[in-house]
Parts: structure tokens; C-alpha cells; sequence
């Protein structure tokens, strides 16, 4: 019986390169993220899952970057408000009160004496705790901003791998995206937490 030349290629299948065997265009599809949704209950649940609380923590972490560049934009002008109200050297150095009886510049270096008792002092000048104060504080903002930046950079690969419909993540991959991203909120939260008591002790500061 003459059956015609068998096709060596099958345009409809394709070699699996894990397990080496020839799987259809039904078989790529069944592992396809759509169809995981529409097919596979646990499936779509866990997904679901991991997409809340991935999108919960890019929320949060959102919302903290906006208030940190404001607490930035802030901070810059409060330390320029102080460095204006400082006292001045003729060679154009400012100059604080130290709390201790001596005098230093912006770097915490000892004015000589010859030179402390040349300033005339209209006695509202910021001390240099306060300056270092609000220095430190512009150090964490920064710090906090960058940290929350990689932490969003985290959180949109995994809302990249979540909606990705030709390599979905298997099903113990949502549960890790789930307490990752639960992880990373909780991260945020601390990292507002710690900046807002900064703030609250640096105004209990300046208000003694």
C-alpha cells in the first residue's frame, strides 16, 4: 500500500527540550498562562494570590517614593534655610556653636579660638547638632530612595513574570512571589516607619 513520504518535520510539533520528546501545539498551549487560568482552578487562585500581593507592595512602595521625594525636597530646603542663617567666616566657611563651648564648621573641624571670639553672634544662629541633624536625615532619604527603587525594580519582574503567557511561573514559583512580595511590603512599611520617627525626633529636637 503506497502511503505517501512521511514528513521528517511536523510544522504542528516540536522536540521538548527537558524531556526530549515531541509535544503538539495542544501541548504548548496547555502550559501557556491563559490556559492555566481558564483550566486549572489552583492554578488561577494561587496566580490571583501572587498578583495582589505583588501589586499591593508596588502600591505601597509607590506611595512611599512619592512621600520620600517630597521629605527630599524638604530637607534640601531646610538645610539651606540653616547654612543661611549661620554664622559666616570672612573666608566664606559657616560656622555652628558645637554645644560644648567651642566652635566648628560644616565638617565638625575646631575653629581656633582667635577666630571663634572674632564672630559677632546674633544669637538665633542654628547649632551644629541641628545641622547635622538634617544632614543625617537627607542621607537616610537618599538612602531610603534608592532602596525603595531597587525594591520596585523587584516587584515589576515579578508582575513581568506573572503576566507572562509563554513561560508562566509553576505553581510553587506564585507562592515565592507571594512571600517575596509580602516581604517587600513589609520592608517598606519599616522603611516609612523609620523615617517618620527620624522626622518626629528631629522636630522634638529643634523644639527643646
Amino acid at each position: 500500500m503506497d502511503v505517501g513520504r512521511i514528513r521528517k518535520h511536523n510544522p504542528d510539533a516540536a522536540t521538548d527540550t527537558v524531556t526530549g520528546k515531541k509535544e503538539t501545539v495542544a501541548d504548548r498551549v496547555a502550559r501557556t498562562l491563559k490556559w492555566l487560568l481558564l483550566n486549572d482552578e489552583n492554578y488561577a487562585r494561587a496566580h490571583k494570590t501572587a498578583v495582589v500581593a505583588t501589586n499591593d507592595a508596588m502600591d505601597a512602595a509607590a506611595s512611599a517614593l512619592s512621600n520620600i521625594k517630597v521629605a527630599l525636597k524638604q530637607s534640601a530646603a531646610d538645610v539651606e534655610d540653616i547654612l543661611n542663617r549661620a554664622a559666616t567666616l570672612p573666608d566664606g566657611r559657616k560656622v555652628f556653636r558645637d554645644g560644648q563651648g567651642g566652635v566648628v564648621d560644616q565638617d565638625g573641624n575646631r575653629i581656633a579660638q582667635d577666630i571663634a571670639d572674632g564672630i559677632i553672634w546674633r544669637g538665633d544662629e542654628p547649632t551644629y547638632h541641628e545641622y547635622r541633624a538634617e544632614i543625617d536625615r537627607a542621607d537616610a532619604l537618599r538612602r531610603a530612595h534608592d532602596e525603595v527603587l531597587g525594591i520596585e525594580a523587584e516587584l515589576g519582574g515579578y508582575q513581568g513574570d506573572l503576566n507572562n503567557n509563554e513561560k508562566p511561573p509553576p505553581p510553587d514559583g506564585l507562592d515565592d512571589i507571594k512571600d517575596r512580595a509580602d516581604e517587600l511590603r513589609e520592608r517598606v512599611d519599616e522603611i516609612q516607619e523609620q523615617l517618620e520617627l527620624q522626622a518626629d525626633n528631629s522636630l522634638r529636637s529643634e523644639n527643646r
